[in-house]
Order: C-alpha cells, then sequence, then structure tokens
C-alpha cells in the first residue's frame, strides 16, 4: 500500500510538467506495498468484514506513515452519505479529508469559499442547534457522537445552511483558520445561534446581522450586570484599580452557554443554580 503523501507529490511533479516527466523520474523508485483481497463470495455480504480489513490495515501501515486520528477517522462509512448530503443540500464540498480539493482548486474549477472544513461543519452545526459547549469543544471532530441521521437530517441541514451564511458574514476573516480554537470566536458561534433562532431567514443579510449585534450587546449588558466575571484594570483617570466585565472570561466559563440559551427563550437573564463547578468557575 503506497504512501499516499508520496503518491499526490509525485502526481502533481508528473501532471505539471508532463514533458520533462521521463527525466524528472528517470532513475528513482518508490516503495510500495501491495495488498490484494480475496475475490468477493457471491453468496455472502463480506462488506463490512472487509471494510473493517481495510481499517486495520490503514492502521497498521500507518504506524510507519503518520496520519492523524481525524483523518483516519474519515473514514467512516457515514461521512461520504453525509458529504454527498452537503452538496445536494447545501452547494458545498465537505472535506472529511485535509487536501481532497486542492487539486481542484488549483485547476481553478472549485471555490475555496464553498469547501467545508470539517471541523467548522461540526461547530456550525452544533451551534446551529444551541449546543454551544458541544461546538466549542477541542478535537470536535474524532469526539463528537451525532450519528448519520442527525447530520443528514434535512431540516437540521436546512438550518445548517442558514448558520453557515451567517457564518461567511460575521466571522473574522481567519476565523476558518482556527477551527481548532473555537475559543477564538465563540461570540460568533453564538451569534449563529442567536440568528436562527431569532431573525428571518427570508429577510436581507445585512438586516439579520443588524438585528444580531443589537441582541448580542444587549446580551452583553445583561452578563455585565450580572456581577460575575470581572476582571480588575488600571483607571488611567484616577490611577485606580477598579473592576470591569471581562467578556472573553464568559464566553469560556460554564455560565456563557446557559446565558444565552436562557436570553434566546426569555430575553433576560435568569440565575441558575449554583454547583459546585459554578462556584470554582466564580471564584477564578
Amino acid at each position: 500500500m503506497p504512501d499516499t503523501t508520496i503518491k499526490y507529490t509525485l502526481s502533481r511533479i508528473f501532471n505539471e510538467n508532463k514533458p520533462e516527466a521521463e527525466s524528472n523520474f528517470k532513475g528513482k523508485e518508490v516503495l510500495t506495498k501491495i495488498i490484494t483481497l480475496t475475490p468477493r463470495n457471491p453468496e455472502k455480504n463480506t462488506s463490512v468484514d472487509r471494510l473493517r480489513l481495510i481499517e486495520e490495515i490503514s492502521v497498521a501501515s500507518n504506524r510507519q506513515t503518520p496520519v492523524n486520528n481525524a483523518d483516519r477517522a474519515s473514514s467512516d462509512s457515514m461521512y461520504p452519505i453525509l458529504q454527498k448530503a452537503l452538496f445536494e443540500k447545501c452547494g458545498v464540498f465537505f472535506e472529511r479529508k485535509r487536501g481532497e480539493f486542492s487539486d481542484g482548486l488549483r485547476a481553478g474549477y472549485i471555490d475555496r469559499r464553498k469547501i467545508l472544513e470539517r471541523n467548522l461543519f461540526l461547530r456550525v452545526f452544533l451551534a446551529s442547534r444551541g449546543d454551544l459547549r458541544e461546538a466549542g469543544k477541542k478535537r470536535i471532530f474524532i469526539q463528537h457522537k451525532l450519528t448519520l441521521n442527525e447530520l443528514a437530517d434535512a431540516a437540521a441541514l436546512d438550518v445548517f445552511a442558514d448558520a453557515f451564511d451567517l457564518f461567511n458574514a460575521i466571522a473574522p476573516r481567519n476565523a476558518s483558520n482556527n477551527v481548532n480554537n473555537a475559543k477564538r470566536y465563540r461570540d460568533v458561534l453564538a451569534k449563529l445561534y442567536i440568528g436562527v433562532a431569532k431573525t428571518d431567514r427570508s429577510a436581507p443579510v445585512a438586516d439579520r446581522i443588524a438585528i444580531i449585534d443589537s441582541l448580542w450587546g444587549r446580551l452583553l449588558r445583561l452578563a455585565a450586570a450580572s456581577g460575575k466575571h470581572i476582571r480588575h484594570v488600571l483607571d488611567e483617570g484616577t490611577g485606580e484599580r477598579r473592576k470591569a466585565f471581562a467578556p472573553e472570561k464568559w464566553m469560556t466559563s460554564a455560565d456563557f452557554d446557559y446565558d444565552v440559551i436562557t436570553f434566546i427563550k426569555t430575553g433576560s437573564l435568569i440565575p441558575r443554580k449554583k454547583t459546585p463547578e459554578a462556584e470554582a468557575e466564580q471564584m477564578r
């Protein structure tokens, strides 16, 4: 079984300079291992066993050639189905394996904006459902517990498509490059949920963003008025230290998800019952 990275590199060298291919490759060798599966038995359905064998071969082979767990997880049989569903429903190319659309990008027949990175998909999908804590977790692609029925549900994909359009309109430019560090844009994920829950999808995007920003500002003021999640700052006028609301501290706290969901449901913030974990968080 050949190293796919080497195979990919050599194919690009060949395709980009075919007239010089013979001289470029002359005298060069690539070590390969060829594994042949036995013919299918028409009387038995062995597809599950064969897929398991292929996965075991991949894991064994990649002990020498590192492949991260997320790339290996992308071979799960549900992701090609999800990939097809996302393209048909949303017109996006779900990148279940890193770099799988790079040739299309280089050739210019795939728009980079139409490529949906796997972690970003899950974060936006979960945020659109209000699962902000799950949306902000690390290593989300290999740790999520979502089923194919949940991910490929037509209604859920409709909501995702709406949230993804909003994400492209309001996210910081580098957000898609920081999909494994959701803390850097947890406010964006929360705004997506506010957008799909509290604005009219048929309205112009600019109008919806204005409403989202207004609601977000109101939520910030309510969170600040709670008296929690503060930091001490130096007052430049008096030189004295004073307390100030710290939005970043709030957005990484255990209160954040609860506050956003409560605000969407009631328009206000309702203090939740304290747990030992919440008290420890507040004392930080």
